[in-house]
């Protein structure tokens, strides 16, 4: 998973939220709210992997196998590579460094320190792209999976927020 995902969606959608401020790892952040056409569209950028097809003998007629051991196993990564896309999506747009993200040369070495270790992969961005760069410092240097989830529980649609949002737009008794 390379982040392009959410990092092409931040390019593609205005971005009309909510936020809160924070103190997280030394860094003043702006949480907010993701609007869910951004989780869609990024979601959405992951296909489905194609049903296997057999050919049914008894009944004469190709049918699909959705229980195919390899495709189980290729549904499985597109949930993965969804739920990765989710995440990245939350920082790319749940995320904003008060002050801007410092110089790299304060948190891009912990990075590459890990990648030469194979426990990172950075091979997916070009560090000389400012947008990529912040994502990259957001992504691992200050989102933890609380912060994570704590924007996407914000993110999200509870039935009490539902009967608050329409009562301003109730309709009038006729008399």
């Amino acid at each position: 998973m390379t982040g392009k995902e959410a990092i092409e969606t931040a390019r593609d959608l205005a971005d009309e939220t909510q936020d809160d401020l924070l103190e997280v790892e030394g860094f003043t952040i702006r949480i907010k709210a993701i609007p869910i056409a951004i989780i869609t569209d990024v979601t959405d950028r992951i296909p489905d992997p194609e049903v296997p097809v057999w050919h049914n003998q008894e009944n004469d007629r190709d049918e699909q196998n959705p229980n195919d051991p390899a495709y189980l196993k290729a549904q499985g990564e597109v949930d993965r590579k969804r739920g990765e896309a989710m995440i990245d999506a939350t920082v790319m747009f749940g995320i904003d460094v008060i002050g801007g993200i410092p110089p790299t040369d304060e948190w891009l070495p912990k990075l590459r320190f890990m990648e030469k270790r194979g426990q990172i992969d950075l091979s997916g961005f070009d560090l000389e792209d400012p947008l990529e760069e912040e994502f990259v410092f957001k992504r691992y240097m200050i989102a933890n999976i609380a912060l994570i989830n704590f924007i996407q529980e914000m993110s999200s649609v509870k039935p009490e927020d539902i009967g608050k949002a329409g009562r301003p737009f109730r309709r009038s008794q006729k008399r």
